[in-house]
């Protein structure tokens, strides 16, 4: 299992369980065992590319992916404003996290960055950003991980069917999905049928439990999730987003038990 976990710069977004300085995040991280990172960064970013490959060099790790949430909650541009100039400042945002993506040979998400969708126009002013992105993203060889995200956050995509829709009309190569758990407690009927249908196309996998807490402080069957992705040959990074909720050590405590633990269902699921 490539374990993961969401490291952020301060940001008000909130499913972020490290956040700070990544000049001390990022050897914390390591230190405890991870060897993929997936990180919130601010923008305009803090670190140059150069910089930040050589502290990711220096304790051995790999971005598993770039979150693009932060123009959104911090800058007001979004994909589908009723704003021209915003969604030209989005798209200007997102393709120099595309760029960084490229130096650090990762790929990136779209998720909030979209929008809520509340102008009359809103699917079309999502459907001309992503092929602008992609365009861009496919020049430098950076996948674009779109995230079906619940209908309290937004009114564009919110099922993995949806995404899966979204992808057939775009016929892109470099699109792919996100899937997360939390998203899918709400939207799906089942998650483990919506993890089977998507199959290949997910490039990147958020787990939490269905409060959006750590897993093992709700609901969910992580070893069904977790046998299904092994059934359909999924091998990318399994990332921790959630809230850093009692508190951020017993947060990270319980996230690095829960890998520990589930690493070998992973492995051997097949036998359960």
């Amino acid at each position: 299992m490539n374990k993961c976990i969401v490291v952020g710069e301060e940001s008000e977004f909130g499913p972020i369980p490290v956040k700070g300085d990544l000049k001390s995040t990022l050897p914390y991280v390591a230190e405890q065992g991870y060897k993929y990172v997936e990180l919130n960064l601010k923008y305009p970013f803090t670190l140059s590319a150069k910089n930040m490959k050589k502290i990711l060099h220096e304790n051995n790790l790999k971005v598993a992916t770039l979150t693009t949430g932060y123009p959104y909650f911090n800058k007001d541009v979004s994909f589908t404003s009723k704003d021209e100039n915003s969604r030209d400042k989005a798209i200007e945002y997102i393709n120099e996290y595309i760029d960084l993506a490229s130096t650090l040979g990762s790929q990136i998400v779209i998720g909030s960055i979209r929008g809520f969708g509340n102008s009359e126009n809103a699917y079309e002013y999502f459907v001309e950003a992503l092929q602008k992105i992609l365009n861009t993203a496919k020049e430098k060889e950076v996948l674009i991980a779109l995230e079906p995200i619940n209908r309290y956050e937004t009114k564009l995509i919110n099922t993995v069917d949806e995404g899966m829709s979204m992808i057939k009309q775009l016929n892109h190569d470099n699109l792919r999905l996100l899937l997360d758990t939390f998203h899918m407690n709400i939207e799906e009927k089942s998650i483990i049928d919506s993890i089977k249908n998507a199959g290949s196309l997910i490039s990147h996998f958020h787990v939490a439990d269905n409060n959006r807490k750590p897993m093992w402080c709700g609901h969910l069957d992580f070893d069904d999730i977790l046998c299904t992705l092994n059934n359909i040959g999924y091998k990318k990074a399994i990332s921790a987003e959630l809230i850093p909720l009692p508190d951020g050590a017993l947060t990270i405590e319980l996230i690095s038990s829960f890998f520990k633990e589930k690493n070998r269902f992973f492995k051997d699921c097949c036998n359960l």
